[in-house]
């Protein structure tokens, strides 16, 4: 698809230029703006000039380790490398890119046809913190310090680095293996899926829910590189997609929280976390159900939902009360989308008992008994 902004020729499957940021989507509500929806003003590439001297910067950090210097894969004829600026965006988040996520969430239709949630979101700041290594996103009412001399002011939003992370190394794994090929390539006995979640929860377990990006960069290395070849522009199409599918969904459940009242006092039990958590979901399901990512919706919750049972996972190490509310989210997402489950079971390969292979060992087991439970969902 060529961008008819610069002009680039970009992947059928991707909704923004893989080269200048622009929508894609000529209905997209990124391009067709309404009364009820507020100031849609799409304007990403102006915020992507005014950081330019940074993103180079960044790109020139980041190309220094070795990244997108060479090409692809070893043995087998050469392949093509992929540029550095798309290497980059892969599994290193750029400030405008998550602003761009966060621009899609909060300015759903659905959001602002609503006069309660659009006045709280209205006054909701949003900030990005990418220099926290923590893996998680949340909202609040209340004055949160970021920092030895900075408070978050409420309500706000706080998506962190961390987070912003993974979710772009787990999104560069599932193209990876959505792609289509003539089977299924294996690492070691396992698919390059399993090794890729593997390898990020285990970073994420090794640091008590925080991740350092050496060792992303060594997960992207030994699992999803050896799966790149000429293709590629169709595979980081897909890649920007899914993440940006995967950050709105996290923003846009976060929002539900302000939005439904949430964040106003504290969670008194487990039972009212459990059905906050699922609320925040269904919430979160309506706003992407009208954005360019829709398409994604399924994916970008589930594979959400593995991410967060990895940071309860890590918690539970460290405090055995700790509730597992990620896995009740994946069990709901599972159930409440069967038609999409069974979609992508027979599409690309996730099938159920795939996708639970991805979890923490102990989540797989719990999920795998209660799922025998719901014989409509034996074979999604």
């Amino acid at each position: 698809m060529k961008c008819r902004k610069c002009g680039s020729e970009n992947a059928g499957i991707a909704n923004f230029c893989a080269k200048c940021g622009a929508s894609l989507s000529a209905g997209s509500i990124l391009d067709q703006p309404n009364a009820g929806a507020g100031n849609l003003t799409g304007g990403f590439q102006s915020q992507l000039d005014a950081t330019k001297a940074s993103i180079d910067a960044e790109i020139a950090r980041f190309t220094s380790t070795g990244f997108g210097t060479g090409r692809l894969g070893d043995g087998g004829g050469a392949k093509a490398p992929i540029h550095p600026m798309e290497l980059l965006g892969l599994i290193m988040p750029l400030p405008d890119q998550i602003l761009q996520s966060k621009n899609i969430a909060l300015s759903s239709p659905f959001i602002h046809a609503n006069a309660q949630y659009h006045a709280r979101i209205e006054k909701t700041s949003f900030r990005y913190l990418p220099k926290d290594m923590t893996v998680n996103a949340f909202a609040t009412d209340f004055a949160v310090p970021i920092g030895e001399e900075e408070t978050l002011d409420p309500p706000a939003i706080a998506f962190l680095g961390g987070l912003a992370m993974v979710l772009r190394l787990a999104s560069a794994a599932l193209a990876a293996f959505m792609r289509p090929r003539s089977e299924l390539r294996l690492l070691g006995g396992e698919s390059s899926l399993l090794k890729a979640f593997q390898g990020i929860g285990n970073a994420i377990l090794t640091g008590g829910g925080k991740i350092d990006p050496e060792s992303m960069e060594a997960v992207f290395k030994e699992t999803i590189l050896p799966e790149l070849d000429e293709d590629d522009d169709r595979f980081t199409g897909l890649a920007h997609s899914l993440s940006a599918a995967m950050e709105a969904a996290v923003i846009a459940h976060e929002a539900g929280h302000l939005s439904l009242g949430h964040t106003l006092g504290r969670r008194l039990n487990f039972d009212v976390s459990r059905n906050q958590e699922r609320e925040a979901d269904s919430f979160a399901s309506s706003v992407l159900s009208s954005s360019p990512f829709r398409e994604y919706l399924f994916l970008g919750q589930i594979f959400v939902t593995i991410i967060f049972s990895w940071i309860d996972y890590a918690s539970r190490k460290s405090d055995p009360s700790t509730h597992p509310l990620g896995r009740e989210r994946f069990f709901n997402a599972m159930t409440s989308n069967s038609a999409a489950a069974r979609e992508a079971a027979s599409q690309f390969g996730l099938t159920r008992e795939r996708l639970i292979e991805l979890l923490p060992a102990d989540d797989a087991q719990s999920l795998n008994l209660r799922f025998l439970q719901v014989p409509d969902l034996l074979h999604p």
